[in-house]
């Protein structure tokens, strides 16, 4: 049997991954708090607040993320726009993943 045999026997299965990283887009933010957000991406960079919502723009040369998180209470993502800057040229996807991957290489 399987249980049986040692570990060296059994046939090699590819495995999913797990997913390290960005998650490939950002409508995955949805309904997440401020922590996983900045966790993700980092610090944005411009927080505007405006009652019980704050918006969280993400910004490099190609493209604008922009995270609005709302309350009362806690704050939680409920809305992105992810749009291309006048002169970006990625395509929106790699922007984003570009976006999360600074985040994660410290800068």
């Amino acid at each position: 049997s399987l249980a049986s045999a040692p570990k060296a026997a059994l046939p090699k299965v590819a495995s999913p991954k797990p997913q390290k990283g960005p998650p490939p887009s950002p409508e995955r933010l949805l309904g997440m708090n401020g922590a996983a957000v900045t966790g993700l991406l980092g610090a944005a960079n411009l927080v505007r607040r405006d009652g019980d919502a704050e918006i969280w723009q993400y910004r490099n040369d190609h493209c604008v993320l922009d995270v609005f998180l709302y309350g009362p209470g806690p704050l939680s993502v409920a809305h992105v726009d992810l749009r291309k800057r006048r002169r970006g040229t990625q395509k929106k996807t790699a922007c984003y993943a570009e976006l999360a991957s600074k985040a994660h290489a410290g800068g």
